[in-house]
């Protein structure tokens, strides 16, 4: 594939230094100066080293002197190479100027991947830092949250405590009130059929006959 346009390349090249090289070819003819000094001269010196090269090439070796060429042959000549180097020096500027350009396209799109991947690591750092702050957040919350769940515990263990406590007074209380009426500082029992301790009989007989004495001697 790169053979075939190499040779379109080339034609077209040559199609387009046919023009360029009637340019030259007439410049020269007008310009006595651009004629002997440019274009015959140049024409003379490649003449010169193509008989050199075509010499050696079959053995004959370098002859020691080459005659130059007639005026007309050397501005046809000159003209003709004149515009191929003109051609090919365009053609190579522009493939060096799209060359660079590209280089200099690459790198500023290097460039600026490279600063993204520096912001990109720089907002990578900010959130890990955050996340940081937050997870010592989360800690202290944590913390916290243990602390009043202990203290609730023990709020809980005394407010169990005191029911407790108030349960056992009510249930004295009640026990008081259900088992007998209290007369004086003796508690009378109320089932009369339950049997009685001979003592407490004796105590109420007592505290009876007391408060009666009492009574008549005011």
């Amino acid at each position: 594939m790169p053979l075939p346009l190499f040779k379109l390349g080339a034609i077209l090249a040559k199609q387009i230094s046919k023009p360029m090289s009637k340019m030259f070819k007439e410049k020269a003819i007008q310009n006595e100066f651009f004629r002997n000094n440019v274009v015959i001269r140049i024409a003379n010196w490649y003449h010169k080293f193509d008989i050199n090269v075509r010499m050696r090439v079959l053995g004959l070796g370098s002859p020691d002197k080459v005659p130059p060429m007639t005026e007309k042959a050397a501005i046809d000549l000159g003209g003709d190479i004149l515009a191929e180097f003109f051609v090919f020096g365009t053609a190579t500027s522009l493939i060096l100027f799209e060359y660079f350009r590209q280089s200099s396209n690459s790198k500023s799109k290097t460039d600026a991947f490279e600063i993204k991947v520096l912001e990109m690591e720089d907002q990578l750092e900010i959130y890990k830092k955050n996340s940081e702050e937050n997870n010592k957040r989360i800690a202290e919350m944590s913390k916290f949250l243990q602390e009043q769940k202990k203290k609730m515990e023990e709020m809980n263990k005394e407010l169990v405590k005191l029911d407790k406590r108030k349960n056992m007074k009510f249930a004295t209380q009640a026990t008081q009130t259900t088992n007998g009426t209290q007369i004086g500082k003796i508690i009378k029992p109320k089932n009369s059929s339950q049997s009685v301790n001979q003592d407490v009989k004796n105590s109420i007989v007592y505290q009876c006959a007391e408060d009666s004495a009492n009574k008549l001697f005011k």
